[in-house]
């Protein structure tokens, strides 16, 4: 059955990251999923941002041409729901000021692009492009791409791996001290695939941080810590290794000193050692992973609008809220969709966004997937080209098979390493693939230590380790599911 652009949307792009490890496992580099023909991109705004803003919807209708349609609206996001449904667009870039940015309206946009379809899952890639000003949001439409080969990391010990993805970078813990599993005062440093030094007992990484951002060619940003929506502390229960400071656009990194002062007072202060962020305009991704409401648009003083203007930051994962616990471990995980090198950073947070919604739906939890949002244009071309191969935790070979209006889908799993299931164990009892919506009445034939969610006619297939204990390399988990073809 061919993927058309409706199916790959609906099944959050996981079938393309199913097609693409499969691709890697059999050494066949830097090979995409399945090949699709982009749908219309959708650009949302309201009358009054349409006004003030016009150079920055003309320049996404000038980008994306003949797919670019525009819809307004008056009061509510959900003005445009109908027209959009009708539409049935591949991306959804909602335009906004920095008032229209806050928390609870981006939550209406994101029941939008949940609504175009009957079932709780996003149907469209949805992109919030904002800034301080309407040219600061023209950096993230004239951004044509990202490729990423350099990366800096500070964050928690199961994102060090995911440096490996890249050509070379820089790994720090997030933890300065006081930790008993060998996180706390170290740093690897990464160079073409292999760690070439290691550190312990290091202070102040904000200014290591600050000069590696400022002096070398860094493409992505990877942060786990302490976040309010206008600091980042660069260190969990330490206040030795600074911070990042935003205030009305300008980014400064701060010391302890500064950081402290700052602490008491909730006020930004000259004291200490301070290094303003300027000439960083090389564009960059910002994955703040885990990180609590430094997606946050409060004021002018917020993150993600300092980062925009000062870091060179073109697209930007993060949470718009104190996140759950769960939802901090699905804000990790779409390091999975995207290390592997089948889909654009945008498509893997789709693809984390409906692991969202799986988690809340089908599991019970407390996660929610308007927890994070994605900054910057939804359809900008950031693919990872691995320099090597890097095997994936498991790879899905599927066989279809057709007989009459009945379709016959047989779907094997194998464990081929065991790092990434150490590193993030529990994204792995995640659903990974999603079956074609043109498959109607579906019921499992057969399973084999493999979990099944049937929701409407978005079927889940996922691992269910739990039966075999300690995962290990070379295990293997079978499903069979029939299903009638939707004519």
């Amino acid at each position: 059955m061919d993927v058309t652009r409706r199916e790959f949307l609906t099944t959050a792009a996981a079938a393309a990251l199913a097609a693409g490890m499969g691709n890697y496992a059999a050494g066949a580099q830097n090979k995409p999923g399945p090949g699709i023909e982009k749908g219309p991109y959708a650009i949302l705004t309201s009358l009054e941002t349409a006004g003030k803003w016009g150079k920055v919807t003309e320049a996404l209708v000038a980008k994306h041409k003949d797919r670019a349609n525009l819809f307004t609206y008056k009061k509510d996001p959900s003005e445009a729901q109908e027209q959009l449904a009708k539409l049935g667009p591949r991306e959804i870039a909602y335009v906004c000021q920095m008032a229209e940015a806050k928390p609870e309206n981006l939550k209406k946009v994101s029941a939008v692009a949940r609504s175009l379809e009957k079932d709780p899952y996003f149907d469209a890639i949805l992109g919030v492009i904002t800034g301080l000003d309407e040219k600061d949001a023209l950096k993230l439409v004239e951004c044509n791409g990202i490729e990423p080969k350099v990366a800096l990391l500070k964050a928690e010990r199961k994102l060090r791996e995911f440096l490996s993805y890249f050509e070379d970078g820089w790994y720090y813990s997030l933890w300065h001290g006081g930790r008993k599993d060998g996180q706390g005062g170290s740093h690897a440093v990464m160079k073409d695939g292999r760690k070439t030094s290691e550190m312990k007992g290091y202070q102040h990484t904000v200014f290591v941080l600050y000069s590696q951002l400022k002096n070398h060619d860094v493409d992505v940003f990877v942060t786990g810590g302490n976040a309010d929506y206008n600091i980042w502390e660069c260190a969990i229960k330490d206040t030795k290794d600074g911070a990042f400071l935003a205030s009305k656009g300008s980014l400064t990194a701060i010391d302890e000193k500064a950081l402290a002062a700052f602490k008491a007072k909730r006020k930004y202060q000259k004291i200490g050692d301070q290094r303003e962020f300027t000439d960083m305009d090389r564009p960059k991704i910002w994955y703040a992973a885990g990180n609590s409401m430094i997606g946050q648009i409060k004021n002018e003083d917020s993150m993600v609008l300092a980062a925009i203007r000062s870091m060179g930051v073109r697209q930007m994962w993060a949470a718009i809220r104190g996140a759950t616990a769960e939802e901090q471990r699905l804000g990790i995980g779409l390091q999975h969709y995207w290390g592997p090198g089948a889909l654009d950073f945008p498509e893997a947070a789709l693809a984390s966004q409906q692991n969202f919604v799986y988690s809340m739906e089908g599991q019970k939890t407390k996660a929610e997937p308007d927890a994070f949002v994605l900054y910057g244009d939804p359809s900008m071309p950031s693919k990872i080209r691995r320099h090597r191969i890097i095997t994936p935790p498991y790879v899905m070979l599927v066989k279809e098979s057709k007989s009459g209006d009945t379709a016959t889908l047989d779907m094997k799993y194998t464990v081929v390493t065991d790092w990434l299931i150490a590193a993030n164990p529990e994204f792995l009892t995640k659903p990974v693939y999603v079956h074609s919506d043109k498959l109607g009445d579906k019921k499992v034939r057969e399973t084999s230590d493999a979990d099944v969610a049937i929701w409407g006619n978005r079927t889940f297939t996922g691992l269910d380790f739990s039966k075999k204990g300690k995962l290990a390399k070379g295990y293997e988990a079978r499903i069979v599911i029939e299903g009638k073809l939707q004519r």
